[in-house]
Formats: structure tokens, C-alpha cells, sequence
């Protein structure tokens, strides 16, 4: 199943706005929202490889939500001043990198998001929506996930519930009632997300609460009474549109080229150095007409067979043993149980050469389907070490992998411009 990806630009910018120590170009002008965003974007392609892409940006206009209620969105302060010369940048990394944009007047991004959501479900893709931002949870369902890049966490249908207690399909009305401080939603004075869970637990939705309203009792019915309006008034704002006039062509949203001569200036106007040297590996590639087998089908030769034969160190004496650096086998992925145990701590990488696990001083060069070694996992219950572990996994399959170290996220959290 493709995938597209679908960024709420505004939760990007503003978290590396926050997240990034200050940073600045030749000329002076502030970069580090637009550094910590561009950081943010190359991850996820490099991470994911998403066949479609969609930035979704806020206009700065008010929405429909402020026509049906004036003070939607009240509290908000204005943007930070160093922070507005880096919009123009940050709306130009699309165009230079090849990927498409929305922005419609009287909605916001979150509309256009929920209306690409529902085009790529139509045409079977699998979706994620990349923001920190729980009001999507309304959206998800199956084949439909919430990604946060700075976490790199997916959240799907059961995981919401984890997270926040209630299922996608009572979202909305979980938010009618709690209201949201963030946007001056006001919801019911005094039901918080405890409150909200136990009533719809029991009454399903809105309707089914004022339904039965007399079988309220006490404070809680009185709050349900005083606010029944506000209630409703919540839900309506925190309902996202899922059919903006948007165009439906899916062939629209998929990544193209970069824009060579107009990246290269950007990254140098910007003092982008340390970018620029993993940015280009990024780049679409053109379709290899050979290309047809998914990961999950994806076979590695048998070393002994297929290749020149891999020399197996077998030192003669113990001296000799405890001075060799590795020991190496070709084998089977099937024949790996008989060398691990339950909850072993192992490596695992791939490279050009094919799949390998490594336990203390022994390096297995793996032949066979990858996703059996996705099965063993499971079975055995193994710990991984590795770099870049997330496609590992993918390749591997494993339904319940157990991370312990990555040494590419250890990388991206000490110098993020550098660990692409």
C-alpha cells in the first residue's frame, strides 16, 4: 500500500521554532524555525520515502469557525517577531523541493488535511498525518495514523484510545464537552476528560447524553443543563471539514523533482551548509522498471550459493579466540533459532550485501524471506540494537519489535542538521 503524508505545517514550525537554540544567516535574519522544520521534513523522506507528500498551511485571514463564534480563537498571541521573517522561507521549501501545497481561504489547514485524508483513502493509501495536534484523532481509522516526527510515534485508532481514553468516532464529541483553552473552545464549564470519558462510555455521544439527561444526577446534570448550547457550539467548531473544494487528482499530490538551481540558493542564502551535504539524497528517483517486489516479500540470497563465499573465522586456539574481533556465518534465517535465545539483545542491519544479525562477536549473514526474521522476532521475543531500526523493522515485518538503542536517533538528537 503507497503512502501519503500530509504535514500541518503550523504544528511543524512552531515546535522547531521552539525546539531549535537561535539560530542565524549571513545577513542576520533569525533561521532557526526554518532549520529546525527543513530538519523535521528531510527526516521524515528519509525515514518514510512517502510517494505522496502535501504541506496544508492557515491563512491568515479568520477561518468559518470565527463567523460562528467571534471569540474562536481569542486568546491566541501574536506570533513571535523572529519568527514571521521565516514564513516566506518556510512556505518556499515546498516549491523547491518539489512538493505540494494547500492553503484555501475561510479554512484551515486542518480542513484541507481532513479532505486529503479522505482522497487518499479513496484511492487505498495508506495516510498519516504528520502534527502533534489531538484533534485529529477525530480522523483516524483503519489505514489512517497520526505521526509525530520529533517522537517519531504513530498513533493509530488503538492507540488513541490509549492515549486519550476514547475512540476516534467519539472524538468529537469528547472535545464538545472539555472544550479546548488552546483555541477558546469553551465545551461544558467544569467536565473534564475523566468526566467527558465516563459520559460517553455510558451515553455514546451528545445526543445520547442529553437524551437522558434525567438520569443525571446532581452537579454534573446542572453543568450538562447551563452549558447544553456551549456544547453543541464545541462540537460544531471542533469538527473538521472532510470536503473542501480541493483538487481530487491524486497524480497532484505526489513528489516531484527538486528544483535543483532554486534549492542550492536557498540552503546557501540560509548558511545551510550542514544540510545541504544530506538534502540531495533525498531527491525522487526515477522508477526502476525492474522494481515490483514490496519489503514484506523481499527475499536476500543465500551467501554460500549466490555469492563468493564468506570467509568463516574459526580461530585454532583460545589465544587466538579472544583476539578476533568477529566471527562470521552465512546461513538460513530459519537456521538463526539455534544460535539466539528468548530476549536476546542482538543487532541488526541491512546493506547492498544483504540482511545481517549480530550477537556479541558473531555476525550472521541472513538467506531467506526478510519477514521470517520479522516472525522470529516475535517468537523469541528479541531485543534490537542498530541504526536507523524504523526500516529495518519495515523490511523485517515484525508485529511487536523492542527497541533498545538506534544510533541514528542518538545522532539526530545531539546534532539534528547532521544525522540525515
Amino acid at each position: 500500500m503507497k503512502k501519503m503524508f500530509i504535514v500541518d505545517v503550523s504544528s511543524l514550525f512552531f515546535r522547531a521554532f521552539y525546539a531549535v537554540r537561535p539560530l542565524s544567516s549571513s545577513t542576520g535574519m533569525p533561521t532557526n524555525a526554518i532549520y529546525g522544520y527543513l530538519s523535521m521534513i528531510m527526516k521524515l523522506i528519509k525515514d518514510e520515502s512517502p510517494d505522496y507528500l502535501v504541506f496544508c498551511y492557515d491563512r491568515k485571514e479568520p477561518s468559518f469557525r470565527k463567523e460562528i463564534y467571534p471569540e474562536y480563537k481569542a486568546h491566541r498571541t501574536e506570533m513571535p517577531e523572529d519568527l514571521v521573517p521565516q514564513i516566506p522561507y518556510i512556505k518556499k521549501i515546498a516549491d523547491v523541493m518539489g512538493i505540494a501545497s494547500l492553503e484555501v481561504p475561510s479554512y484551515e489547514a486542518d480542513d484541507l488535511i481532513g479532505t486529503l485524508v479522505h482522497i487518499g483513502r479513496k484511492n487505498d493509501l495508506e495516510v498519516y498525518i504528520v502534527s502533534g495536534d489531538k484533534d485529529f484523532a477525530q480522523l483516524l481509522e483503519k489505514h489512517v495514523f497520526l505521526y509525530d516526527t520529533m517522537k517519531s510515534v504513530q498513533i493509530d485508532t488503538q492507540g488513541a484510545i490509549e492515549k486519550w481514553g476514547i475512540p476516534p468516532s467519539q472524538f468529537i464529541d469528547y472535545l464538545a464537552l472539555v472544550g479546548d483553552a488552546s483555541d477558546n473552545i469553551p465545551g461544558v464549564a467544569g467536565i473534564g476528560p475523566k468526566g467527558a470519558q465516563k459520559l460517553l462510555e455510558e451515553y455514546k455521544n451528545l445526543e445520547g447524553i442529553y437524551k437522558n439527561i434525567d438520569q443525571i444526577k446532581g452537579a454534573l446534570k446542572e453543568k450538562l443543563i447551563k452549558d447544553k448550547d456551549n456544547a453543541f457550539l464545541s462540537r460544531k467548531l471542533s469538527t473538521i471539514v472532510c470536503d473542501v473544494e480541493i483538487d481530487a487528482d491524486i497524480t497532484k499530490y505526489l513528489r516531484q523533482p527538486f528544483q535543483k538551481a532554486e534549492l542550492t540558493q536557498f540552503l546557501e542564502e540560509l548558511n545551510f551548509k550542514a544540510l545541504e551535504k544530506n538534502i540531495w539524497n533525498l531527491d525522487v528517483k526515477e522508477a526502476d522498471p525492474k522494481a515490483g517486489e514490496t519489503a514484506k516479500k523481499q527475499t536476500f540470497p543465500n551467501f554460500r550459493s549466490a555469492h563468493a563465499p564468506v570467509e568463516t573465522v574459526q580461530p585454532r586456539t583460545e589465544a587466538e579466540k579472544q583476539s578476533s574481533h568477529y566471527l562470521q556465518e552465512s546461513i538460513e534465517i530459519s537456521e538463526l533459532t539455534s544460535h539466539l535465545k528468548a530476549k536476546d539483545l542482538v543487532w541488526g542491519f541491512v546493506s547492498n550485501q544483504g540482511l545481517y544479525v549480530a550477537k556479541d562477536r558473531k555476525v550472521f549473514a541472513l538467506g531467506g524471506q526478510s519477514s521470517d526474521l520479522g516472525k522470529i522476532s516475535d517468537q523469541m521475543q528479541l531485543q534490537w540494537q542498530g541504526f536507523d531500526l524504523k526500516t529495518f523493522w519495515h523490511l523485517i515485518q515484525p508485529t511487536n519489535p523492542v527497541g533498545v538503542w538506534d544510533s541514528q536517533l542518538a545522532a539526530y538528537v545531539l546534532k539534528p542538521g547532521e544525522s540525515m
